[in-house]
């Protein structure tokens, strides 16, 4: 249980310091592979903690960070 909840914070870090959701390929079964994580494990973990998946939280980051984007510019088409 320690491991994951390690895996999970470095998850958490990746997201919202490093902002790795802004890679449009990366999506969560590719960010635990990369961190040597067991999906089904931290899924767990993450679902517990959040009340969403690994990937909702990731894709609405992204959105998010799209839409400010394109409000900040003016951009009339998506990004």
């Amino acid at each position: 249980m320690e491991n994951i909840r390690k895996k999970y914070e470095l998850f958490e870090r990746l997201l919202s310091v490093e902002e790795v959701y802004k890679d449009g390929t990366l999506g969560f079964t590719g960010l635990c592979r990369a961190i040597g994580a067991d999906p089904v494990a931290l899924e767990r973990m993450i679902i517990s903690e959040t009340g969403y998946s690994g990937e909702d939280i990731m894709r609405r980051l992204r959105e998010d960070w799209k839409a400010e984007i394109k409000h900040e510019y003016g951009l009339k088409h998506e990004l």
